[in-house]
């Protein structure tokens, strides 16, 4: 081998290094740019000379740049209503010129990936090489206009010119919904929120129109309700009870829908000043004993004590050390009344020494809040050891506190403010209060304005007082939308007026917009999905400016299948929205 062989095998190594950075340096540099596919370079042994036994012929190296055009590239959102994207195998055939080029200009057929097409002034569609985008013509149904086109030759194809295209709108007839519904969310004794997705439909002149779909989690676990709302109403076109299956092979899957009246609107109860308890207060002794243990004639130790409360008596012989001062007489008295709460006294709550005092407590009872009234309450000590002979001085009832048995009553308040401009003839009110629930039917004359209406539903109140628990007709008042109820004050249903209305609201109206939907099949007959792998497609009429509706078919999977909506563990996830049509 010759010095310049070696030499040679140098430099080729490092031309070889040279178009390697060359090809990363143009990667990085063309990292955001549109079409561009990587190029990478591998090396291959350059062999000049075959090789002997005893000598050697050095060759070097050679680079073998490859340009991966064939690689798929990052798909990117744009702006532009003609740009365009291939996934998978393919290119864009483009031309260097829009027509057949005659005399000395040749026609140049190219190939692309980079989809980014404008018109130009003639409409043709051009690339930014200013290449024009090549295709074969169709007809208004999609057909090829010269019959299906050879794939082995480009002389068919012309240049896209969208100048004359114009594009008529096409009604959505179907929107299918696949998706998870997270299952923790049901069961609550309050429901939670409402999920809401928003679904863009067409109408038949191509407007963009969204039907919200609102899921709201029911009190019973595995059920939801589903209120399909046209954007920027408050009123549902059509409520459905999807209840799914929680257990079994089927869990997870719907096990029944049912199409059920939707809700339009509904008040809650608020509560006027406190939600006072249905409890009584117990009425109050204190007893003093100071100087009971000294003087003329004091308590000592082996003295029976005499204690009467509430006109029950109850006694107890002073042990060794119990009359030493008056505090702890006080005391050993207190333990002793104490012992005998609920049994022997059943109507007091508890004791408590208070320095030489002992303060006596009744049950938060009728009975037991009628403890002052039996005025029969006393402390006297018998002399040991014959208990013959009564002790001089005697307890004294400093202090009573009389707590009357008598409850305050629960007021509460219901604004239907606003009901007028939503509610219509014919929508159900249930009016729920003291836990007692009554249905009644809003007529034309209830929705004058929004204090008739509050006027109307005190009446109907009224009329079923007889079945609301702790109230009494008349005890309600009327100040513009506003109905203010006051529960018996002595009732105590009547004192938890407040905690036993409807935590969802007092009153709550529903609409029965059943005939705006009907169940069928992929054929488009009616049917009642019941029965594993019955399509579950609900039908809407929707109603359209002048009177007209558009069918609309919501496909939410089948009856015992996870083709479609399920309820699992997890989050609310979308999985699947599609829908026909066009703008």
């Amino acid at each position: 081998m010759s010095i310049y062989g070696a030499m040679f095998s140098g430099v080729s190594g490092l031309f070889a290094q040279s178009s390697k950075m060359s090809a990363i340096s143009d990667n990085i540099a063309n990292a955001n740019t549109v079409g561009y596919k990587r190029t990478d370079v591998p090396f291959s042994t350059l062999v000049t000379t075959q090789g002997l036994k005893h000598s050697y012929a050095a060759g070097g190296v050679r680079a073998n740049p490859q340009m991966q055009i064939d690689r798929q590239g990052l798909l990117q959102s744009t702006q532009s209503n003609t740009d365009l994207a291939i996934s998978g195998s393919g290119f864009f055939v483009v031309n260097t010129a829009p027509e057949l080029a005659t005399g000395a200009i040749a026609n140049r057929t190219l190939f692309t990936r980079a989809g980014s097409f404008l018109p130009d002034a003639n409409g043709n569609l051009r690339n930014t090489s200013g290449l024009y985008l090549q295709g074969w013509r169709l007809d208004s149904g999609g057909d090829f206009v010269n019959g299906e086109p050879a794939r082995t030759s480009f002389a068919s194809l012309e240049t896209i010119n969208i100048t004359g295209l114009n594009f008529t709108g096409a009604p959505t007839t179907m929107v299918t919904f696949a998706g998870n519904l997270p299952a923790g969310e049901t069961g609550n004794a309050i429901p939670g929120n409402p999920i809401i997705t928003g679904v863009e439909y067409f109408d038949p002149l191509g407007n963009s129109q969204t039907m919200n779909m609102q899921w709201t989690p029911g009190t019973t676990y595995g059920s939801w309700t589903l209120d399909l709302v046209p954007a920027g109403d408050t009123v549902p076109l059509a409520s459905y009870r999807v209840d799914f299956h929680t257990s079994g092979p089927n869990s997870g899957s719907p096990a029944l829908i049912t199409e059920i009246p939707s809700i339009v609107g509904s008040r809650n109860a608020t509560t006027v000043g406190n939600d006072n308890p249905n409890s009584y207060s117990g009425d109050v002794i204190t007893m003093d004993l100071s100087g009971l243990t000294a003087g003329g004639d004091p308590w000592v130790d082996g003295d029976r004590v005499n204690i009467e409360i509430g006109g029950t008596t109850i006694t107890h012989v002073l042990a060794a050390g119990e009359a030493a001062d008056d505090a702890t007489l006080a005391q050993a008295i207190t333990d002793a009344i104490n012992a005998q709460v609920g049994g022997l006294l059943p109507d007091v709550a508890s004791a408590t020494r208070v320095g030489n005092s002992i303060v006596i407590t009744g049950v938060d009872t009728q009975n037991g809040s009628g403890l002052v009234e039996t005025a029969l309450n006393s402390l006297t000590a018998d002399a040991g050891p014959g208990f013959g002979v009564a002790r001089a001085g005697n307890a004294t009832v400093t202090n009573t506190t009389d707590n009357p048995n008598t409850l305050t009553p629960d007021v509460i308040e219901i604004d239907v403010a606003g009901g007028t401009s939503i509610w219509q003839a014919g929508d159900v009110a249930e009016i729920s209060i003291g836990g007692f629930s009554f249905n009644y039917t809003l007529t034309g004359a209830d929705l004058i304005d929004d204090n008739t209406l509050a006027t109307n539903l005190a009446a109907q109140i009224d009329a079923n007082a007889a079945s609301i628990p702790g109230y009494t007709a008349g005890n309600i008042v009327v100040t513009g939308s506003r109905l203010t109820l006051t529960g018996d004050a002595n009732d105590v249903d009547g004192s938890s007026l407040a905690g036993e209305s409807w935590t969802i609201g007092a009153l709550e109206v529903t609409r029965d917009t059943m005939a705006a939907s009907q169940f069928v099949d992929e054929d488009g007959l009616p049917v009642t999905p019941t029965a594993q792998g019955d399509p579950i497609i609900a039908r809407l009429n929707v109603a359209l400016p002048g009177g007209a509706t558009q069918l609309l078919d919501f496909d939410l999977g089948e009856i015992s299948t996870l083709d479609g909506m399920t309820q699992f563990a997890g989050d609310y996830t979308p999985t699947l929205i599609e829908r026909d049509g066009a703008q």
